[in-house]
């Protein structure tokens, strides 16, 4: 069931669309009928978002550069 409203990140349009979270991941989506901007669709950002939000590529903390190497770093530090 998706069923957490939230809010696209990918653009300034800020279009609404449904989650549906499972084990900490986001394993579907759908845009908001209701919403003034989005009227029931998303754009190609806001369709292809999960991989953008799930990667195995996303940064997961925060890093510095040291030298030519880039280190992983706590939030406070950064």
């Amino acid at each position: 069931m998706i069923d957490k409203p939230t809010t696209c990140g990918f653009c300034s349009c800020g279009c609404a669309l449904y989650v549906e979270p499972a084990n900490s991941r986001v394993t579907a989506l759908c845009p908001s009928t209701n919403h003034p901007v989005s009227t029931g669709r998303l754009c190609f950002k806001g369709w292809n978002a999960i991989p953008g939000l799930m990667g195995a590529d996303r940064l997961r903390a925060p890093l510095i550069r040291k030298g030519e190497l880039l280190e992983s770093v706590s939030w406070d530090e950064a």
